[in-house]
């Protein structure tokens, strides 16, 4: 069993074995028959005379890579143009085909196909290709298409790899179509230049042109273009300038000149490379230009005609335009050279090279003259022309501008020349004297000698100067004009006489010949004769008014015055006005006048004025006329202050006060002093103080301190600004101020003990009656207060600390009596006078034992001891003040 097991794997492995060799030869014989199929070599579609792809399998049996070698092989060619061996491979981006590429047109190339597996290779398939021709590029940078009215001219470089046998050419007429014969040409390989001619064309035509390359029966891709003949030339060109800024261009052109468009460049011809180009359709033959050509000018105009790309033969044709006419002229005498002077004014837009006139008159030749061009300053371009010619004659002036050889149209003018007239140059002299008007020729003969040639030549000998004067407004004489006749003949003053005061007159001045031609030229002016004068002064002033007197200077002022107004304003010290009036002078005006309700002691100023003219009557031509009179200044006199500001009252102590106050907003004169008045309230006890007006303060308060006051008193205070008038108003009523009650002030002087007094019991003190001081509030009692010593006189100072005081009875208990009130008294009114003193026994009560403990009691003083005496003056039972102690004394 085993053994028959392993017989039969065996015979299965020897079965699969035979199996397998008998496919491997089908697929090796079926690999040879379609090698072919599976290996296709074919020119590219796109490029069929450099390209060619190899089709590969997407999967074979016996390799693993495919290679494609080539070889060019033509025949009968040069080394130098034979292409090179290549191999070439497939691509990651095409796996399943080679592409060969960078072959030569019309080359016979053999390519075989390798196949490789591992490290061998074996040849799979070889083959021979011919490559399609190329034809020629006419449009590259080698080549050139030279084209004319009648024929087309195509050279190129031929290149030298290309291989063909011939040419063809396929031409035809576009529109209406017209066929050629084709132009078969043998291609000669020595020839490096292709030419081709294309004859017997039309001009101005589109042509569709295709050239192709064969070889070996094959034709290659044509080279396919559309060329237009050039279009006929135009034949002539007219150029019309009108009469204004435009000129009109005009051309012929053959019946079928094949054109799109027509183009017209113009430029100057002194820069003919800065042109401006203008296309018109096919179907105008006209166009007129405006604005942008410059009268005067010499222009060239170039017209061509275009096809497509292509333009004709231009033809040029240059013209020179007219410059524009001058726009005015004017004829003036100039009197610097003593001729006539003809300016006229030229337009800017147009170029002129000079200008010229022609001049005829009855008795002067017909003269042609020649002037060059000037720019004035502002801009303008003017010429001008001097003539010696007669004033008041008549004379035809034309005048043209030139440019060039061309000529403007002519302006003409007949004009008859006035005489000349100039207030400056003849040096006239026109002013206002002695109440009227005068006119003053120059005082130099050598100026006049001048003047007189001038006039002579450019005014006539026999002219005259006239003068007239009218007046002007609302005069009673407007319609009386006053005239004057003057040559430099007789120079003289001319004199208007008594003209009104204030009065405006026009005065004209001009020349006039003898046939009654007068000057163009005038001098207008107007005169408004000066203000009358007025003296202000004051006549009377009190403290609130014044009078001020007004009379005029001179008796004609007051008798020949027209529209005149007095103006016056009365201004304060502060600038403010406090009067201000304009009054109609007359010769019936009222010298006097009121001034009211002025401040007292306060300055004025009186600001005069005397117009003429105004309140509506002047004119820009002749203003008003204004005299301002010396200023006036005056004062009024002195008036009682008002109150005094800001009152107040400030206690400084018991006995004193703080007065402050500001002086009165009007002090209406001099302050000399200030009055104070102090009033004990209850009482018709009164104080005046004087209080001196002076302060160092720079706000101007007052202050003063006010003593002798007494404590516990109310007062009233006032205060009043005194000037020379008397006093002012008193101050607002302030609040009545209470002094405040205190201590009597500490005495100087202490008692004294009488020596002589002086008993075992008692003694007697005396004290003057100056240490009742009632400044800080009335002494209302006194109190003798006694202390013993001890042998080094000290005193017991036992209950000193809470400033009490013992009486007789409560000091017995102690050793050394402490101190103690011994007398208690009220005091009367008392005369205080360092000569007067009081008299006060001390111990002179034996009954003071039986008294209650707390009673003040005057008992007796021990034997041999030492006292003190001291006085307590109060106030007010808590208020007091302790006199310094006295001597020692022993009883």
């Amino acid at each position: 069993m085993i053994r028959w097991k392993y017989g039969l794997h065996y015979l299965i492995w020897l079965l699969l074995v035979l199996l397998h060799l008998s496919t491997c030869q089908s697929d090796s014989l079926t690999t040879s028959a379609e090698q072919h199929e599976l290996f296709a070599i074919k020119k590219d579609s796109l490029s069929p005379w450099s390209q060619i792809l190899v089709s590969l399998p997407r999967r074979h049996p016996l390799y693993q890579s495919f290679a494609a070698k080539i070889q060019d092989v033509t025949e009968n060619i040069s080394d130098d143009i034979r292409d090179s061996n290549k191999t070439f491979v497939s691509s990651d981006d095409s796996p399943f085909n080679i592409r060969i590429h960078a072959l030569r047109p019309g080359h016979r190339y053999s390519i075989a196909i390798h196949g490789q597996k591992d490290a061998s290779t074996s040849l799979i398939k070889e083959e021979s290709v011919v490559m399609d021709p190329r034809a020629p590029d006419f449009r590259s940078t080698d080549s050139d298409i030279q084209v004319a009215e009648h024929n087309i001219t195509m050279r190129t470089i031929k290149n030298d790899s290309y291989l063909q046998d011939s040419f063809s050419i396929e031409y035809r007429q576009i529109n209406p179509d017209k066929k050629f014969p084709v132009l078969q040409i043998l291609d000669i390989p020595e020839q490096k230049n292709l030419e081709f001619y294309l004859g017997n064309l039309n001009s101005g035509f589109d042509y569709s042109v295709r050239v192709i390359a064969h070889k070996d029966g094959m034709s290659s891709r044509p080279w396919i273009s559309t060329l237009t003949t050039k279009p006929s030339p135009i034949k002539a060109v007219n150029i019309n300038q009108n009469s204004g800024s435009c000129v009109e261009v005009t051309w012929q052109t053959d019946e079928f000149s094949g054109a799109d468009f027509y183009t017209i460049q113009y430029a100057l011809q002194s820069n003919p490379s800065n042109s401006t180009n203008m296309t018109i359709p096919s179907t105008e033959s006209s166009i007129s230009i405006c604005d942008s050509m410059l009268q005067g000018e010499a222009y060239q105009i170039v017209a061509t005609v275009q096809k497509g790309g292509q333009v004709s033969e231009p033809l040029v044709t240059k013209f020179q335009l007219r410059p524009l006419p001058p726009i005015d002229f004017r004829v003036r005498a100039d009197l610097k050279r003593g001729k006539y002077k003809m300016l006229a004014e030229l337009p800017t837009s147009s170029k002129i090279d000079k200008c010229q006139i022609t001049v005829a008159g009855d008795e002067v030749e017909r003269s042609i003259n020649y002037a060059n061009i000037e720019q004035t300053k502002s801009g303008h371009r003017i010429c001008w022309f001097n003539f010696a010619l007669s004033p008041g004659e008549r004379f035809d002036f034309s005048i043209s501008s030139m440019s060039d050889e061309s000529t403007s149209q002519k302006l003409q003018k007949s004009i008859v020349l006035t005489p000349a007239f100039d207030f400056n140059a003849f040096g006239l002299t026109l002013q206002e004297s002695n109440g009227g008007i005068e006119l003053i020729w120059p005082k130099s003969e050598v100026f006049m000698s001048r003047v007189k040639d001038i006039w002579n030549k450019v005014v006539g000998a026999d002219s005259l100067l006239n003068m007239r004067i009218t007046p002007i407004g609302n005069n009673d004489e407007t319609d009386k004009t006053l005239k004057f006749e003057t040559s430099p003949k007789n120079l003289d003053p001319v004199f208007a006489k008594n003209l009104v005061k204030g009065a405006c007159y026009r005065v004209q001045l001009f020349t006039v010949t003898k046939t009654g031609i007068i000057s163009e030229t005038r001098h207008n002016e107007t005169i408004r004769m000066s203000s009358p004068a007025v003296n202000v002064s004051l006549e009377s002033v009190t403290r609130s008014s014044a009078t001020l007197r007004i009379v005029f200077a001179t008796h004609h002022d007051s008798t020949s015055i027209s529209n005149c107004q007095m103006h016056i304003v009365v201004r304060d010290m502060n600038g403010k006005s406090v009067f201000d009036k304009r009054m109609q002078l007359s010769s019936s005006f009222a010298p006097l006048l009121n001034l009211d309700g002025l401040r007292p002691f306060h300055k004025y100023t009186v600001n005069t004025q005397i117009i003429c003219g105004g309140g509506g009557h002047e004119t820009p031509q002749c203003p008003a006329a204004t005299r301002t009179m010396r200023q006036l200044s005056f004062s009024t006199r002195q008036d009682k202050p008002a109150a005094v500001q800001s009152l107040k009252v400030e206690p400084l102590n018991s006995y004193s006060v703080m007065l402050t106050w500001l002086p009165p907003a009007l002090p209406n004169g001099i302050l000399t002093h200030y009055n104070v008045n102090v009033t004990k309230v209850g009482s018709d006890e009164t104080r005046t103080i004087d209080v001196g007006v002076s302060s160092n303060r720079s706000d101007h308060t007052v202050q003063v301190v006010i003593d002798e006051l007494f404590g516990g008193h109310t007062y009233n205070f006032s205060v009043r600004a005194v000037t020379e008038a008397g006093f002012g108003e008193t101050s607002p009523v302030i609040p009545s101020v209470s002094m405040p009650l205190m201590a009597p002030p500490k005495p100087i002087a202490a008692p004294v003990i009488m020596k002589e007094s002086v008993g075992s019991h008692s003694m007697i003190v005396r004290f003057p009656t100056t240490i009742f001081d009632n400044r800080n509030g009335e002494i209302k009692q006194f109190a003798i207060i006694v202390s013993e010593t001890t042998a080094d006189e000290s005193i017991n100072r036992w209950l000193e600390t809470d400033n009490g005081t013992y009486t007789w009875q409560q000091v017995q208990r102690f050793d050394v009596w402490p101190s103690y009130v011994a007398k208690l008294q009220d005091i009367q009114k008392i005369k205080q006078d360092a000569d007067v003193s009081i008299f006060e026994e001390i111990g002179d009560d034996e009954t003071c034992r039986e008294a209650r403990a707390d009673r003040i009691c005057n008992g007796p003083l021990r034997s041999a001891s030492k006292y003190r005496v001291r006085i307590r003056l109060f106030t007010s039972p808590t208020l007091f003040t302790d006199s310094p102690p006295s001597q020692v004394m022993t009883t």
